[in-house]
C-alpha cells in the first residue's frame, strides 16, 4: 500500500507547526485529538519514524496543514 506523504524535513515540520499557529491551534492538542503520540508525531514529519504508520502520521498531518505531497502537486499543473 502507497501513503501519499510529503517528504520529510524540518522545513514541513515548521510549516505544520505555523499552520497550527495560524489556526490558534496547536501540534500537542491535534495529536491529543488524534490519540497520536507528540513524540511519534514529529519523528514521524521529521522521517525518524519512517514505516508505513509514520508515512500515514506525516500524510495525515501535511493534510491537515493543506500541505500536497510534490507529485500530486505535480499532476495538478499539468
Amino acid at each position: 500500500m502507497k501513503i501519499d506523504a510529503p517528504d520529510p524535513s524540518r522545513e514541513l515540520l515548521y510549516k505544520i507547526k505555523a499552520h497550527f499557529v495560524g489556526q490558534g491551534k496547536t501540534l500537542a492538542g491535534w495529536c491529543r485529538d488524534n490519540k497520536i503520540d507528540q513524540s511519534h508525531a514529529r519523528a514521524a514529519v521529521l522521517g525518524t519514524w519512517d514505516g508505513p504508520k509514520g508515512r500515514a502520521v506525516r500524510a495525515a498531518l501535511a493534510k491537515e496543514a493543506g500541505i500536497t505531497p510534490p507529485n500530486k502537486r505535480e499532476k495538478a499543473a499539468a
